[in-house]
This record gives C-alpha cells, sequence and structure tokens, in this order.
C-alpha cells in the first residue's frame, strides 16, 4: 500500500515559526516519494472536511504538528475513520 499523508500545522503554537517545518515536511516527503498535503489549523477546530478528503484520496496517515488543542480537536473528528 502506497502512503498518503495529510499534515495539519498549528502556526501559531508554541514560539517558532513553522515555516522551516513546512519546508522540512515537504522536501523529506517529496524525497520519499510519499503523496502528502499540508492543512493549517482550524481555528474552529472544525476537522470534519477531512472525511470526505481521507476517504475519497484513501489517505493513509494524519500527522498533527501543534499543541494538545489541536492534537485533541483532530483526534476527536477524526476517530470514527480508518486510518
Amino acid at each position: 500500500m502506497n502512503r498518503k499523508i495529510i499534515y495539519i500545522i498549528n502556526p501559531v503554537s508554541g514560539t517558532r515559526s513553522k515555516m522551516g517545518i513546512r519546508r522540512m515536511i515537504e522536501k523529506r516527503t517529496a524525497a520519499a516519494g510519499i503523496s502528502f498535503q499540508i492543512f493549517p489549523s482550524v481555528a474552529g477546530g472544525d476537522y470534519s472536511f477531512l472525511h470526505s478528503l481521507i476517504e475519497e484520496e484513501k489517505m493513509t496517515d494524519v500527522v498533527i504538528a501543534g499543541g494538545d488543542g489541536t492534537v485533541s480537536q483532530v483526534v476527536s473528528s477524526l476517530m470514527t475513520l480508518d486510518l
């Protein structure tokens, strides 16, 4: 099975800019030949838009770069999906 990754990045969590993280993700994931998409975190915490994307694109992984709030919101929204 080919991996397909969704990255969720919270640009305001922590103290550092996330542009370096985004560039690193793009470079390393592309170099590994893995299909991926990157999204910023959602202020309201509604990640239901990912459901259809995950199912239609057959995404295999969700990687979250953010604080505990971002992680909790994304995981809560996606718990019913088979990833």
